[in-house]
């Protein structure tokens, strides 16, 4: 089934979806693989065509809309959907000017085939169609469609699809609740931080999307540094930047974090209005606390480090976020040594849940059969509490710390990816309390050190001879 026009592939795999019930279970995946089923292989083709005309129209969008005049929000990494965004989006980075257009896009098509798609509730694109759909509803200015499509009553805030709601929220001026939906999304909320004036802020977020886990998010970030810096000048911005300290706690080094985080602990809480009694673990318990180094198997485990002690001397409850589960409960959960997450377990659970590229079939490979690099020195993964859909790890292992004996921080989301996103817990605290802490250290140094030293480590598919030969066959 190679034929590159997917009609014409549609009109072949109907031919054969006619044959006699005798014939078609004859039929076979070519280099030795499964039986092919030809209603399974049309509901992907038709998934591909309605990309394809989706793409068509998102490409007359783009020639009449500026990229930076908008929030990130992905359509879809499948197919040819993403391509007219992305291209947009790179070539806006210094300047845009609409293009003379004959006619408005016409989305009716392909959003017709999108929601037949959808009725089949067996049909295994339907995350995917859904994520189009619902950015079909935010380029025909319809926010409040945006809510039916992901399934979400308009008031709440999700942790799945949460940026297409924040997009929603926003087109009807509910800012607060845009913002509450781009907790996981530095760049959305830079673009908010811009909107309220926040400028210093802004330059900040942009910068850490340049460096984030998620590529497709950097042209984004790039070209929202360029059009700030276009709008205010470099050293307008490095003036404001110096001035925007305020009530805010200052931090200037990795010992000021430990000497301060109190400061920063007890202004997240009047920001929150937390009033629960706090609850510091005593230090006999703390210096019990050991973490796993292994992926795999049991391992007598390294002291946790300085960073977590800080955080549970002051309150084992700390939390980053209102409302959230404490940072550390994950750890504390554990009896004894603390254990890796499994990861075989989080990898085959994605991708028999979003089967977008014909992965499902990994999930049904016998257990023996590690679909994800079971390689013994890999390091553990040593949950913490994420308010977002993405897994957030301590990536704990041999060599993995830096000098300080601080460990990198890694995320999970369900592509499946994994991958080091941030320099240590230090990081990701100081980050994610930027409405009370004024940070002059530049993470983005470390971050790359952690990354180049942690590179030996290969997180990906699995080498076993059923999983290259599944893969080969989706493609």
């Amino acid at each position: 089934m190679e034929l590159k026009s997917p009609t014409k592939r549609l009109e072949t795999l109907e031919w054969l979806a006619a044959l006699e019930p005798a014939l078609r279970k004859r039929l076979r995946y070519p280099n030795g693989g499964g039986t092919f089923d030809p209603a399974s292989e049309m509901a992907r083709t038709r998934f591909d065509i309605a990309l394809s005309l989706f793409a068509k129209e998102d490409r007359v969008y783009w020639s009449q809309h500026d990229p930076a005049a908008f929030p990130f929000i992905p359509n879809t990494s499948l197919g040819d959907a993403w391509a007219p965004a992305q291209r947009a989006i790179e070539a806006a980075t210094k300047r845009w000017r609409a293009k003379a257009a004959l006619a408005r896009p016409d989305y009716s098509e392909a959003k017709r085939l999108l929601e037949a798609l959808f009725a089949d509730k067996q049909a295994h694109y339907r995350r995917d169609v859904t994520q189009v759909l619902a950015v079909i509803a935010l380029r025909e200015d319809e926010p409040k469609q945006v809510f039916a499509r992901i399934g979400v009553k308009r008031g709440d805030i999700p942790t799945d699809y949460a940026l297409y709601a924040g997009a929603a929220y926003l087109a009807l001026g509910d800012v607060k609740r845009a913002l509450a939906c781009y907790n996981g999304s530095v760049v959305n909320q830079g673009f908010l931080a811009e909107a309220r004036g926040d400028f210093a802020e802004a330059q900040c977020l942009y910068r850490e999307g340049l460096e984030a886990g998620w590529h497709a998010v950097r042209p984004y970030a790039k070209l929202r540094v360029a059009r700030l810096e276009q709008r205010l000048g470099k050293r307008e911005l490095e003036r404001l930047r110096a001035e925007d300290t305020g009530d805010k706690v200052v931090i200037t080094t990795l010992d000021d974090f430990y000497a301060r985080f109190a400061d920063i602990a007890d202004a997240l809480r009047q920001e929150g209005g937390v009033r629960a009694p706090k609850k510091p673990l005593p230090e006999a318990d703390i210096d019990k606390l050991r973490l796993s180094m292994t992926r795999h198997g049991k391992s007598e485990g390294v002291p946790v480090p300085e960073s977590v002690k800080t955080i549970l001397r002051y309150d084992c409850d700390f939390s980053l976020f209102k409302d959230a589960q404490p940072l550390l409960a994950p750890l504390l959960r554990a009896k004894g040594v603390v254990p890796s997450a499994d990861v075989e377990k989080l990898v085959r659970a994605a991708v028999k849940q979003d089967d977008t590229m014909g992965l499902r079939a990994l999930a049904k490979l016998p257990k023996d059969v590690p679909v994800w690099n079971s390689a013994a020195d890999l390091p553990a993964c040593i949950e913490l509490a994420s308010p977002g859909d993405q897994k957030l790890f301590l990536y704990v292992g041999e060599g993995t710390a830096d000098e300080h004996g601080e460990y990198p921080m890694a995320r999970f989301d369900d592509q499946p990816e994994l991958w080091v996103s941030e320099a240590s817990l230090i990081h990701y605290v100081l980050e994610q309390a930027r409405s009370v802490v004024h940070c002059t250290l530049n993470f983005a140094k470390p971050l790359k050190a952690a990354k180049k030293r942690n590179a030996k480590h290969r997180e990906g598919w699995g080498e076993h001879p059923e999983v290259t030969a599944t893969l080969k066959r989706v493609g």
